[in-house]
């Protein structure tokens, strides 16, 4: 994964789409590299579905923070 894998990730979950247009229009990288980068997303299963919904555990981002604050 590189930084236009992240850009398209980003883009994705940004106008909630998955349109290579779309994403073109977004990010500026062209269409036909789109098509290429989301298949290999999908195949690494960063993508898990045509709904675009990104498993965040895949990318290292499975943290959860829990927080409790007491003001007086």
């Amino acid at each position: 994964m590189d930084e236009r894998d992240v850009r398209l990730l980003k883009a994705i979950a940004e106008r909630e789409t998955g349109s290579p247009e779309a994403l073109h229009e977004a990010t500026g990288i062209p269409v036909s590299t789109i098509h290429y980068r989301l298949n290999n997303l999908r195949e690494e299963g960063i993508i898990a579905n045509d709904r675009y919904e990104i498993d965040l555990e895949k990318l290292g981002l499975d943290v959860t923070v829990i927080v409790e604050i007491h003001a007086d």
